[in-house]
Order: structure tokens, then sequence, then C-alpha cells
């Protein structure tokens, strides 16, 4: 008996200990992931993951869809700062944001980052308006005048390894630099990812055909036309989002109070293509955002008919025509046509 009350709180423990491995996204209120757009910049919907092989065979033709991902880290990163800086008078608000960009220049000098690996990006320089009451006996105006001069710029900053951007942020706010627009993700051998991705996919369409050549079905024999498409997908636009909570019920015999909820926090995460969309993933274990490069082959065979069919284009015989002349005294002379 003893050990059968083991054996339970065994398995019971097991079972809280995989439920506490999902993860708090699965206490969220919306489930679905989002992605953000490259062409409108805005949050939607990623569709339902399809089945990756798409294999139809009909009379005349056997098509094939193939689809390959590849996960590939970055080799360079950008990150982009904004600043703003305001001030009564245009150059003290220059001279108050150079001071903040020095002092972060200095810093990121420390972390091994140079002059020419830091870009300024102007965005505007602009006077600041306020309102001046101006009263009269029976009404009153509101006069805008110039009360300073506001000062925004962007400061770019490229490195290579990745685990600098934790110190960078750190010199950032050490020099009241607090607005982290972006990082950017730049992946120096394009071509040659493709180049991975169409051999993985050459070396799946020979398995294939061995495959049905093995059931009987010869795909040599067949004509192929082929079309392929490819696509990349940033860390940026992969993050989802989700409110992590549980809500008790009401009581039963509460049922005209309302609940005034409260504010719960979100957060973000980071959310890779989900596999089973593909056939093969090359890389497929990451443990921090990478580029996703995916590529999709569609190979088509279509029989051969000459061949299947050999009398289908047979060449008919040409009958040669020839003219005669009937002569008067009723015989026949054989006219040369074809002489010029």
């Amino acid at each position: 008996m003893r050990n059968i009350i083991i054996f339970f709180l065994l398995l019971f423990t097991s079972s809280m200990s995989f439920g506490q491995a999902q993860g708090n996204s699965r206490h969220s209120n919306d489930n679905n992931a989002y992605r953000r757009n490259p062409q409108t910049q805005k949050w939607e919907k990623v569709p339902v993951t399809k089945p990756a092989s798409a294999v139809r065979n009909n009379n005349q033709s056997v098509s094939l869809n193939l689809k390959i991902l590849l996960n590939q880290e970055a080799d360079t990163y950008v990150a982009i700062f904004h600043l703003s800086q305001v001030g009564a008078r245009a150059g003290q608000a220059d001279s108050l944001m150079n001071d903040r960009i020095n002092g972060f220049k200095s810093k990121l000098a420390q972390l091994g980052i140079s002059d020419e690996a830091i870009f300024m990006d102007v965005l505007s320089f602009v006077p600041v308006y306020e309102y001046q009451v101006q009263r009269k006996l029976f009404s009153k105006k509101y006069l805008e005048i110039p009360k300073g001069f506001e000062l925004k710029k962007n400061i770019h900053i490229k490195f290579k390894n990745e685990k600098v951007l934790d110190r960078i942020m750190t010199a950032a706010a050490q020099n009241e630099i607090y607005d982290f627009v972006r990082l950017n993700y730049f992946v120096e051998d394009v071509e040659g990812a493709y180049k991975k991705m169409r051999a993985k996919a050459l070396e799946l369409i020979k398995g294939r055909e061995t495959y049905y050549r093995q059931l009987g079905v010869e795909l040599d024999t067949l004509y192929r036309t082929i079309s392929e498409g490819h696509s990349l997908a940033y860390p940026y636009e992969s993050y989802s989002s989700y409110e992590a909570y549980t809500s008790n019920n009401l009581l039963n015999d509460v049922k005209a109070g309302k609940v005034r909820k409260a504010n719960k926090a979100t957060t973000v995460y980071y959310k890779p293509m989900d596999y089973r969309a593909f056939d093969a993933v090359i890389n497929p274990v990451i443990f921090k955002p990478v580029v996703q490069f995916s590529y999709n082959l569609h190979v088509n065979y279509e029989r051969n008919k000459s061949k299947s069919n050999p009398n289908r284009y047979k060449v008919k015989k040409q009958i040669e025509k020839q003219f005669y002349l009937i002569k008067p005294d009723g015989n026949l002379q054989l006219l040369d046509v074809n002489r010029q």
C-alpha cells in the first residue's frame, strides 16, 4: 500500500513539473501569435501552419512541394537610440545634447566601439512655443511666443558581439539616454544561406524520387517543371505578446456586483517560426533570436506524352501532285511546274 501511495505521489509531481515547463504564455488571455508586417509595420495574426510536403498525383502529373528553414545567426548588429534635448537657446540645446553624446561615446570606446562604428542621424531642430494670455477689458487672447529649442537625434551603433548590447544599454542609461528604438540584424552571406537550402532541397528531392521508385513510380521518365520562392523573417518581426494571469470567478450569489479589473502587465517574448510547416530545418536548436530564412521548392513531374503514345505525333505521308497537258491529238504531256 505504501508503494502505491509513493507511486501516485511521484506521478503527480511529474505532471506538475511538466505543466510548469510550459511557461506562463499558456495563461495568456489571447494565445494567438502575431508578427509585425514589414510592409505595413502593423502587427498581424500569424496564419495556422499547414502540412509541409504536398504531393498531388493524377493521371497526367505528380507534384511535390518542399519547404526548408534555415536559422542563421547575425554577423553584425546595429542598435538605434533616440535622444531629445530642449534648451532656452539653440546653442544651449546643442551643448547639452553634445555633453550626453560625448559621455556616451566615451563609454562605448571602453567597450571597443570606435567612432567609425557610430553614426549620428539628425532628425529635427525646431523652436518650441508656449501660449501667453493677453487680457483685455472684455476678452482675452492666447499668443504663441518662443519658449526655447528642441533638438532630436538618433544614434546608430554597429557591433559584432550581441553580448555587448547589455553593456551598451548601461552606458546609455548613465548618460540619460533611455529611448532604445530598435536592434537591426544583418547577415553578410545571404546567397550562401540560400545555397545551403537549395542543396538540402535537392537532397530531399532525390530521396523522394528513390522512395517513389521503390513504390513502382518512375519519376525519371517524366518531364519536370520547377518553381521556387524564398523569404526571411527578422527577430523584431517574431515577437508575441501575452498577459499572464488567472482570475477567480465571482460567487454565484453575487450577480448585481460590478468587477473593476486591475491592469495586467503585457509581456513579449521571442517566438520563432513553427517547425511543423517545414520538411527540413538547418540549425534547428536556437536559444537566442536569429534570422530565419525559408525556401520553397515546387517540382511538377509531367508525363512524356510523345513516349506514352508514339502514334500521337506520327507524320502523314505527303502526296506529290503532278500536272498533265492534253494535246490536240489526245496524248498527255507531263508538265514540270517546279522549273522556273
